[in-house]
């Protein structure tokens, strides 16, 4: 899901992007890096703010002029900010602010993300469940950022919906566990 909010008049935006999710096999010789595979990505997994920079900045912001990444790093605290019940989940947060061009216009712009990892064997399952972006006219994001968190936090799933997605994740996993062993028994 893809969902953006924005103010006509000017550049102030919140986006939510669609979940990232990847995957890596110890050893990996049958997908290369980057390639998708059953639904996901192949790639090594990284800290959370090193995926902001290596696989989300440049699919959602990599053709923008004079893009420049003024800032990266952790944040532990992310997830109780979002108020996600991650419960025993191995997870990360993290953020990144960027400024670049557009329309002639200079813009700030922040990523804020939360990845999550579940090793399964000999595979790492991996990737961005909750993924976002603040963006504003240069100089004015600070003033703006206690609104946009307000409006992070505010947003509620569907419980329906949330209840078919785990349906389809179920099936998925299953799915995937009679591949893998259709390929342990063909060895």
């Amino acid at each position: 899901l893809h969902a953006i909010t924005y103010n006509p008049q000017t550049h102030e935006t919140i986006e939510f992007l669609p979940v990232e999710s990847f995957f890596w096999l110890e050893p990996n010789s049958m997908t290369a890096e980057g390639q998708m595979h059953l639904g996901q990505v192949c790639l090594y997994p990284r800290p959370a703010f090193q995926a902001l920079l290596d696989w989300v900045l440049p699919k959602y912001r990599g053709n923008r002029p004079g893009l420049r990444v003024v800032q990266a790093g952790p944040m532990p605290e992310l997830p109780q900010m979002l108020g996600l019940p991650l419960g025993g989940v191995r997870h990360e947060g993290a953020g990144l602010k960027v400024e670049y061009s557009e329309g002639g216009v200079l813009l700030d712009e922040e990523f804020y993300g939360v990845v999550t990892y579940q090793q399964n064997g000999t595979q790492t399952n991996w990737g961005f469940a909750n993924l976002l972006s603040f963006r504003a006219a240069q100089g004015q994001l600070e003033s703006l950022r206690s609104t946009f968190w307000d409006v992070a936090r505010s947003r509620q799933m569907n419980p329906a919906y949330e209840q078919v997605c785990a349906q389809i994740y179920q099936q998925l996993a299953q799915g995937f566990a009679v591949h893998i062993q259709q390929g342990y028994q063909q060895i």
